[in-house]
């Protein structure tokens, strides 16, 4: 490794029994491709009481890779969602990480690039729009919406832009 300049990505937890160094590495270069992973593993980590390790051994596939209860929203957001603004219904399909929104009379097409910064927070970025309302977005601004809660019919979030926010719902299309 040497010459190669190096980022690292490090957790630290420490109670009354133990402390926990947990250290993400990567080339400089490598960053904006891996910091997303990386962050999501160490996000991933969870303390566990004696009666949950005993339960987690016998059921591993009931592990969420969360620090809180209803943290596992990305996972949940997938498939059709849809809101209202502006007297107009928006139908969104989440596909990996980018979201096609159209309206529901199918006129206005918008596609968004998501980025999770961490269990219940993401970044919309405006790549393409036929969408009038679109324009009042400046290319490379970042929508940040924090989900405040969400269960696998609904959401509610709040959405930042430009320093204004604004609360919002959304709901699962079947």
């Amino acid at each position: 490794m040497q010459g190669i300049k190096i980022n690292y990505l490090t957790y630290y937890f420490t109670n009354s029994e133990s402390t926990v160094q947990f250290i993400g590495y990567t080339a400089k270069n490598m960053v904006d491709k891996y910091k997303s992973a990386m962050e999501e593993l160490l996000n991933g980590l969870v303390t566990l009481t004696a009666g949950e390790q005993a339960y987690t051994s016998v059921n591993t596939s009931s592990i969420q890779s969360s620090l809180v209860d209803n943290s596992n929203f990305k996972a949940l957001f997938t498939g059709n969602w849809s809101y209202t603004a502006n007297g107009k219904k928006y139908i969104d399909r989440i596909e990996g990480n980018k979201m096609h929104e159209v309206t529901e009379d199918k006129q206005y097409k918008t596609i968004w690039l998501i980025t999770w910064l961490d269990k219940c927070t993401y970044v919309l970025r405006l790549l393409t729009s036929n969408d009038p309302a679109a324009k009042l977005i400046k290319p490379d601004s970042p929508i940040t919406i924090e989900v405040l809660e969400m269960d696998a019919n609904k959401m509610s979030y709040r959405l930042s832009y430009g320093g204004a926010k604004k609360l919002g719902k959304m709901t699962k299309e079947k």
